[in-house]
């Protein structure tokens, strides 16, 4: 498609943006000509957009699920199944319950709520997350029974389907964890690991399922890493090859930075970056790259405000923080939930404890913005019609923590312009110059020179280049005897279709013609048709009556131009008509 029809996703990024290191795609595309894009990893889906901050949509939130005054809503979140439906999870604190909502194909709509209670334990439910593995949907819930003081790790077993009512299993106590909050599952090469905030005890748990999450995990607590204090939400994010964690510490109004390196599995370095003079009781954040600039999101429960984080282009550097203001459907904004585009704008929700609501925030396209979703990249038909610097953005595997991006400018050049002329009738002898007009140009013989000579019928094509583009064009030579310029058919039926069903001259060569008379007579000598315009055929009627079958004789008295001089000529023959 061309650049005027392509439809274009805005991305943003979470989890992996590896400056595209596996993306394949050229620098310069020519105009009129397909992009050549490549993925060389296995993905789920890729996106293109073009470059747009999502902070400069429109805003619009509005309440999607109201709790009773019973429940405390927490932890969110949301996911897309193997038939193209959304599903959002979400903690309840107090009643031990989850709570499921079916949007159907888009996270627009209003969803069907549905709550199952878990058997396990009574109350405390904190952090949520939805995965898939080797072709079964699992849950994992963490928390702490504010009746018997237990830190739990509950896995959820969906099957195939996260519309089922999940099997239950207590993974026990998780030891030197108190007041668990925030959880995060990853498949990093082929074992899964998991990570958990504990607020009290300012610590991050690991677990290490090996590769399936059925196994029963191995635990280790980390310790304080990076002057935690109380911290209550996390986000982790790999970029470059190197995974850090993004910590919110709700008591000292702080971020804390912890850096793994290249596995999660590493031993951390921490560091707190401090409360920027305008964090308030922090309680969640996401962090993402957009382009090559990486920004952030924290929720302040003091205020119920949103706050933004530029880091720039290095994802370790102290990022500067400014408000986004208060925003009137947040009431202290517990956690945020991954991002997700749709086909109105980007969103995120939030759940809100004295609200008792979840709020979905929608960044709304402008009506010029529109976006495009394949399985994958080599799917694209992208082209542009007109010469200039495209801006293109790429995302692989969009909202998941193994996402790859990439941003980039696509120069279009023009393709060289080359017209050999129209289709051109010769006369035996003579012969004709093509010239295309560009130094670098092929002819179909392979002869390599802005010049050729035609000497005998054939279909000329020459290919022109001017940098990586190329252009062709063909032109059809015929040479014909032109002292013979004129031939008439013998026979000819009405009852045919096509060239024999009347009877006209064949002109085989481009003639000036000065004159020209035709008359048809029978046999008896009766003329029975005539005419001065030697496009104009006998139908075989005479006198509004079918001709007879018979044999007829024609004469033509013609004058014309050869080129070289003025030709008279009388020609005369027969033909014979059947019926």
């Amino acid at each position: 498609m061309s650049s005027k029809t392509l439809v274009f996703l805005f991305i943003i990024w979470l989890g992996n943006p590896l400056a595209g290191q596996d993306i394949m795609i050229p620098d310069t595309v020519c105009v009129g000509v397909p992009l050549e894009m490549a993925y060389s990893q296995n993905s789920q889906d890729a996106c293109l957009s073009n470059y747009i901050s999502f902070l400069d949509f429109e805003r619009i939130t509005e309440p999607v699920a109201q709790y009773p005054e019973s429940e405390v809503p927490l932890f969110s979140h949301f996911v897309k199944d193997n038939l193209g439906n959304y599903f959002g999870f979400a903690t309840n604190f107090m009643n031990s319950n989850i709570v499921r909502l079916e949007f159907g194909p888009s996270l627009l709509n209003n969803p069907e709520v549905q709550v199952f209670s878990l058997a396990e334990v009574t109350s405390g439910v904190e952090g949520i997350q939805i995965l898939y593995d080797e072709g079964e949907w699992w849950g994992f819930v963490n928390g702490n029974q504010v009746a018997g003081g237990d830190e739990f790790l509950i896995r959820l077993s969906f099957g195939t389907s996260l519309s089922n009512t999940p099997v239950e299993e207590n993974l026990g106590v998780v030891e030197d964890a108190v007041f668990p909050h925030d959880l995060f599952f990853f498949k990093e090469q082929e074992n899964w690991i998991g990570l958990m905030l504990n607020k009290w005890s300012n610590s991050l748990t690991r677990f290490n399922f090996g590769e399936r999450l059925s196994n029963t995990p191995v635990v280790t607590n980390l310790g304080n890493i990076g002057d935690t204090f109380h911290p209550t939400g996390f986000f982790p994010i790999e970029s470059d090859g190197e995974w850090h964690l993004f910590i919110a510490n709700s008591k000292e109004h702080s971020l804390t930075r912890l850096d793994f390196d290249t596995a999660l599995t590493n031993m951390p370095t921490g560091t707190n970056l401090g409360a920027f003079d305008i964090l308030e009781r922090p309680r969640d954040l996401i962090v993402t790259k957009i382009c090559n600039n990486y920004i952030g999101l924290v929720l302040n429960r003091i205020g119920n405000e949103l706050v933004l984080l530029e880091f720039g282009e290095n994802i370790k550097s102290v990022p500067t923080a400014t408000s986004l203001g208060t925003i009137s459907d947040f009431s202290f904004p517990h956690s945020i939930s991954n991002l997700h585009f749709t086909e109105e704008g980007i969103l995120f929700f939030v759940c809100n404890v004295d609200s008792k609501e979840l709020v979905r925030v929608l960044y709304k396209y402008p009506e010029d913005f529109t976006y495009d979703c394949h399985e994958s990249l080599s799917d694209f038909e992208v082209s542009y019609d007109t010469p200039g610097t495209y801006k293109l953005q790429i995302v692989i595997d969009s909202g998941l923590a193994s996402e790859v991006t990439l941003c980039k400018d696509i120069e279009v050049i023009p393709s060289p312009e080359i017209d050999l002329g129209s289709d051109t009738l010769l006369c035996q002898g003579e012969d004709l110059l093509l010239n295309s007009g560009h130094e670098l140009t092929l002819w179909q013989n392979e002869i390599q020179d802005p010049f050729y000579v035609v000497t005998e019928s054939d279909n000329i094509v020459a290919e022109v280049w001017a940098g990586n583009c190329t252009s062709s064009d063909t032109i059809a030579v015929t040479f014909r005897d032109c002292e013979n310029c004129i031939t008439y058919p013998n026979i000819f039926s009405p009852n045919l279709i096509g060239e024999n069903a009347t009877f006209q001259p064949i002109i085989y060569c481009d003639l000036d013609l000065r004159s020209y008379h035709q008359e048809i007579y029978s046999r008896w000598g009766e003329r029975i048709f005539q005419s001065t315009d030697s496009l104009t055929s006998w139908d075989g009627q005479y006198n509004n009556q079918q001709a007879a079958t018979s044999v007829y004789i024609w004469r033509t008295q013609i004058s014309y131009f050869n080129g070289k001089e003025v030709v008279e000529e009388i020609l005369v023959g027969d033909v014979t008509l059947i019926r």
